[in-house]
């Protein structure tokens, strides 16, 4: 183990450049010194798998709540974020101890029945991809995979189609999981939650009593005893499964596509017919959810450098899943491997509690993708605000 710190970043991987093809600058990054010093962040940086998972195991690396920041704006500013902070508390994964447990073992619970529903899954990615063959030109997020999650999770929680539009908002506030957010945006967060939120709750009433059993009744059923407020807890916990899914599974999509019919367009193994085979891989390859922050509690070594009490460590997922050590030469390739997805869903106690449900999701969506007439880009795509779930706001498209 080496006695001196990690040295300073050869890449930037705060900057605007590097968001526009991060995976090149962790390249880089890790060519150089899998572990950096990243001024920005001031903490470092980790780019291989071995050191990724190692850190998300390890109990001596506690979560940061990424919301400090909400509150710190809010009482300065004297801003009201009332709405959005309480739907930050039903947040598990920014929590260690036993908040954290309850939290995620009730989403965990209430997702399992439902998280194999593949025929719930196929029929509305049907539905959405005949909608889109109906016209030459269409935008693969905005119409397809940007609200697949979304109308999914309706569907599982028995939402009638003419209530989805005043609650569709909080499918897309993904960015709000950035530490560094303009004041402007935070607004925007607060205004779209405090609006839609009454809504949800609306709908999540009349679906309990509705009698009819769905994703709703088990995540009520596995809320402890002594929670004050069952239905207003099961509407916060779904806006969980809006906020941290919707962005999440359309990038694991369009990210992949645009790949797939650009870099790999010549590539006989990866043709549109083949798609349905490449889900997993396609997940590997995206693993949208990034910068994923720790704190030291105690003294320890990672990979070759030592970590200090108080040190702060972001965690790559996205990096760990293009190491060549572990993925080959072609690790930039999406490839039918066999192999999962990697650290796309992170690791250890805080790994996605909605992993499954979420890789099943996009197994149908790249089934019915499979399907459809051949298509290729009709201009170039925009990337989405938020950098801790990095997704695209458009991916134009046509058929061939």
């Amino acid at each position: 183990m080496h006695k001196e710190r990690a040295p300073a970043g050869k890449v930037d991987v705060s900057g605007g450049q590097f968001a526009l093809d991060p995976v090149a600058g962790y390249n880089i990054q890790r060519a150089a010194s899998p572990i950096s010093w990243q001024q920005p962040f001031r903490g470092f940086l980790l780019t291989t798998l071995t050191d990724v998972a190692q850190a998300l195991r390890s109990p001596a690396l506690a979560e940061t709540n990424p919301f400090l920041g909400w509150h710190s704006i809010a009482r300065k500013l004297g801003r009201d974020y009332e709405a959005t902070l309480r739907l930050f508390g039903y947040m598990p994964f920014i929590y260690e101890g036993e908040k954290h447990k309850r939290l995620r073992a009730t989403l965990a619970k209430g997702l399992a029945p439902f998280s194999d529903a593949s025929a719930i899954f196929d029929r509305r990615v049907a539905r959405s991809l005949a909608a889109l063959e109906s016209s030459m030109n269409f935008d693969l997020a905005r119409d397809f995979s940007g609200t697949l999650f979304f109308e999914i999770l309706c569907d599982l929680m028995d939402f009638p189609e003419e209530s989805r539009a005043a609650i569709r908002p909080l499918s897309r506030l993904s960015f709000a999981l950035d530490a560094t957010l303009p004041v402007r945006l935070r607004d925007d967060v607060q205004r779209t939650v405090a609006a839609a939120m009454p809504a949800l709750a609306r709908e999540v009433g009349l679906s309990l009593r509705s009698g009819s059993r769905n994703i709703l009744h088990s995540i009520g059923e596995a809320l402890p005893a002594d929670e004050p407020d069952a239905t207003s807890a099961i509407a916060h916990l779904a806006t969980v499964m809006f906020l941290m899914g919707g962005d999440a599974i359309s990038a694991c999509v369009t990210l992949p596509v645009k790949h797939l019919l650009t870099v790999q367009a010549s590539d006989p193994q990866a043709t549109q017919q083949r798609w349905a085979t490449l889900s997993d891989d396609a997940i590997r390859f995206a693993a949208p959810v990034d910068y994923l922050t720790r704190v030291a509690t105690d003294d320890l070594s990672i990979g070759e450098f030592p970590v200090r009490r108080g040190d702060r460590i972001i965690a790559s997922p996205l990096a760990a899943n293009h190491d060549p050590a572990h993925f080959g030469s072609d690790a930039g390739m999406i490839r039918d491997r066999g192999g999962g997805a990697g650290m796309a869903f992170g690791a250890g106690a805080h790994m996605c509690v909605g992993a499954r449900i979420a890789r099943n999701v996009v197994q149908s969506a790249y089934g019915g993708l499979s399907r459809l007439p051949p298509i290729e880009p009709a201009g170039e795509a925009d990337l989405n605000p938020g950098r801790v779930v990095r997704s695209l706001a458009s991916l134009p498209m046509r058929f061939r």
